[in-house]
């Protein structure tokens, strides 16, 4: 419940629709905060949810250009990447990949990394 009252996302996104996440940011990107609570609906795709994520935290997102690190949204127990075209919906599906209120990871990552190695980095 707490989760909900600080989460910060899209208003016009219906209750029934909304998804919480509690998203630890990237590394380079802690000056200020270590995670943020949002929510995104849940008829999004990942590459959807992480454009928003990188707007509401100011974080730079150049997933567009072809030479750049790019920004991708990882499980937080097995740190490897969710494909950018999956919707949110089909994730909460599988073997629980995801669930409603869980926590996320976005991290800057060279485009053919799907692992990130030390994930004790991103916990509070």
């Amino acid at each position: 419940m707490k989760m909900k009252m600080h989460a910060v996302g899209d208003a016009s996104i219906p209750q029934t629709e909304r998804l919480y996440f509690q998203v630890y940011l990237p590394i380079e990107h802690r000056c200020k905060e270590k995670s943020k609570a949002m929510y995104f609906s849940k008829e999004w795709s990942v590459g959807r949810l992480v454009d928003k994520i990188a707007t509401m935290a100011s974080l730079r997102n150049e997933n567009n250009l072809a030479d750049s690190k790019k920004l991708r949204l990882f499980h937080p127990v097995v740190g490897s990447t969710f494909s950018m075209d999956a919707k949110l919906t089909k994730l909460l599906d599988k073997d629980e990949l995801l669930f409603n209120g869980g926590d996320v990871i976005i991290e800057y990552v060279d485009n053919d990394e799907t692992q990130l190695d030390d994930l004790d980095l991103y916990k509070v």
